[in-house]
């Protein structure tokens, strides 16, 4: 598609190695939708939705309505008193396969709930989201959790941007693409006010689209999908005028390829970024590890912050192909990078 990519209806160009999503087009090849054997919590089980039941091996947890939830703890950070730091201690477990997802003794049923979601505090839970369209949050406080979601369409939740208290939670569940290289765009969830909390990502060619108001937590989201044509591939993918996006403790891996862009991808197409926090992930590969949107000239982005994160070498020598981090501006106000390491080492990465 060369320098533009069509969004929303309109060509946008496209900054170096940064990708734009395309707002249409479905998908009709998903893969078969599984979920492996999980550490097994303690969960509260609710379905606030009509669903039909299909035949699982394991036990049913007792339903309890709920519609509340309670996010994790963040970890806290403390910022540098000096330009060298020590290096913080490594975190034992990284989100991976088996402390994401739906979790053991879940029983899944069919949704067949509505795709646009407009009852305020509505809670889906243990359910399997297959083909058809997406689900588009149009009301607050919605949650899903305990389930898998594999629709047909270009974006498996989307919130709607017209309703501007629209809110969802998804927890515990997995997202899980089409696999399909033809040329397309394909992202699990986008738009404002989204959190995720120990979600599995696989199979897309963009994992989550950041727009504002939005928490990526202890989750992991791999094995991205290039299409055809080249089209970049981003691990979490933000076009500009954003703010308020917290990215803690979760693993990010793109495997080698020169079609990836970035690990985290702030791009300025539609404006600066402010209050974005990339806090104590592990991360590897893309062109870049991080497109902080910090402008050479004419920048507009505020309060970008880099911290404790452990980058891997899995990929890259030098953990993305092109380097650690696109653009950054030392002196930009509020900008913050500390405790950055190689996971494996434990070297301090200094900032660019």
């Amino acid at each position: 598609m060369g320098s533009h990519r069509c969004l929303g209806g309109r060509l946008v160009p496209l900054l170096a190695g940064a990708a734009v999503v395309a707002a249409g087009g479905l998908v009709s090849c998903k893969p078969a939708v599984e979920h492996g054997p999980k550490a097994a919590p303690s969960p509260s089980a609710s379905i606030a939705v009509t669903a039909t039941p299909s035949a699982q091996p394991s036990q049913q947890p007792t339903p309890q309505v709920s519609a509340a939830t309670t996010a994790p703890s963040a970890p806290k950070t403390t910022p540098p008193s000096a330009q060298t730091l020590a290096a913080p201690a490594v975190s034992n477990t990284f989100p991976n396969a088996d402390n994401t997802g739906v979790p053991a003794g879940v029983t899944l049923t069919n949704y067949t709930g509505p795709r646009e979601i407009t009852k305020a505090n509505t809670v889906i839970q243990n359910v399997r989201i297959s083909g058809g369209g997406r689900i588009t949050i149009s009301a607050p406080g919605v949650v899903i959790k305990n389930s898998v979601i594999s629709t047909d369409d270009t974006f498996d939740v989307s919130m709607n941007d017209n309703v501007a208290n629209a809110s969802v939670v998804v927890q515990d569940s997995e997202f899980v693409g089409s696999y399909d290289t033809s040329p397309h765009s394909e992202m699990a969830i986008r738009g404002k006010g989204w959190t995720i909390e120990r979600v599995e990502i696989r199979g897309y060619r963009d994992g989550g689209g950041p727009d504002g108001n939005n928490t990526i937590e202890n989750s992991y989201i791999h094995d991205f999908v290039v299409s055809s044509e080249c089209e970049h591939a981003d691990g979490l993918q933000g076009l500009g005028n954003t703010n308020n996006i917290a990215i803690r403790h979760n693993t990010i891996d793109m495997a080698l390829d020169h079609c990836m862009a970035g690990v985290v991808q702030l791009g300025t197409e539609n404006g600066g970024n402010h209050n974005v926090t990339v806090d104590d992930n592990w991360l590897a590969g893309g062109a870049w590890v991080f497109y902080s949107s910090l402008l050479p000239s004419g920048n507009t982005s505020d309060n970008i912050r880099f911290i404790n994160n452990r980058l891997s070498k899995k990929h890259f020598a030098t953990y993305g192909n092109y380097g650690v981090c696109a653009n950054w501006i030392a002196n930009a106000a509020g900008v913050a990078w500390y405790g950055n390491v190689d996971v494996d080492s434990g070297a301090t990465i200094p900032a660019p």
